[in-house]
């Protein structure tokens, strides 16, 4: 069974390929922002009202943003851990102060970890 985030992810994915830029980073929006992990039914949310963020509520057809495009890829992706500790460069891996226990937050301090960092 998937993990809620790789649901989650894909949700956004499949809102953005079926209703266009709005929608989908509106959905993307609403993900990172949650403070925590994510519940099994994150993916079945209301869909938040693009509007509400200042993003286009009406499709313009075109499915060519970046972002939207790899949100799928998001939650199977993985740094290279043996890298990471040998490089010979200083890696430094930043959370925002008021980020809490968002997922850009505790991305970053999971690898941290793993990398035995902090």
């Amino acid at each position: 069974m998937p993990s809620t985030s790789t649901l989650a992810c894909h949700a956004v994915f499949d809102s953005y390929r079926a209703s266009g830029f709005g929608l989908g980073m509106a959905k993307f929006i609403a993900l990172v922002s949650v403070q925590g992990e994510f519940g099994p039914d994150y993916a079945d949310r209301p869909d938040p009202d693009p509007a509400a963020f200042g993003l286009p509520t009406v499709d313009d057809g075109t499915r060519n943003d970046p972002l939207m495009n790899n949100m799928i890829t998001i939650p199977v992706w993985a740094p290279d851990r043996d890298a990471l500790r040998t490089t010979s460069c200083r890696v430094v891996l930043a959370v925002g102060e008021e980020s809490g226990e968002t997922l850009a937050a505790r991305a970053p301090r999971a690898i941290a970890a793993q990398g035995g960092g902090e």
